[in-house]
């Protein structure tokens, strides 16, 4: 019995994870939230800041309630800039750190609804490092990522 609640909580973790859910584009996702809840019969509403509010039942107690907690949107980076080389500057959204992205698959939003899809990648590479050793370029910081889509790169 324990196994098939595992598998399907692993499921549900699946779909809800691949709904993008960058700051600020998080509708799809609490919409999911709310759904699933509702399907199984869960009084689920969406609050005025677009938070899910769940009423899980159960008894009051002495030890008071029990309220679980968490936030729909995927942290990373957000565009600050284009710039006149065709690269973005980007800025840290909820203090992503430049190498836990690298060489990681991305998706840029923009305002009028198009998606770019790219990988982000080291500004100076390891061969470049190793000819300007002294220059010490392999900084691992936002403004060191690029981004590459198609035959394009983008400066993060």
């Amino acid at each position: 019995m324990e196994q098939r609640y595992a598998q399907y909580a692993v499921e549900k973790a699946v779909q809800l994870l691949a709904i993008d859910s960058p700051t600020g584009f998080t509708d799809k996702a609490a919409e999911w939230v709310l759904e699933a809840f509702a399907s199984l019969g869960f009084d689920a509403r969406k609050t005025t800041k677009g938070g899910i509010l769940i009423d899980l039942g159960g008894e009051e107690s002495a030890e008071g309630g029990l309220l679980l907690q968490a936030h729909t949107d995927t942290l990373g980076a957000m565009v600050a800039e284009v710039k006149a080389n065709g690269r973005l500057r980007v800025t840290s959204l909820g203090g992503m750190r430049a190498e836990n992205g690298e060489t990681e698959n991305v998706r840029v939003y923009t305002r009028s609804g198009k998606v770019y899809e790219g990988t982000l990648q080291l500004f100076r590479g390891v061969a470049q490092c190793i000819e300007q050793a002294a220059v010490g370029c392999a900084l691992r910081t936002l403004g060191h990522v690029v981004a590459s889509h198609g035959l394009f790169l983008f400066s993060l």
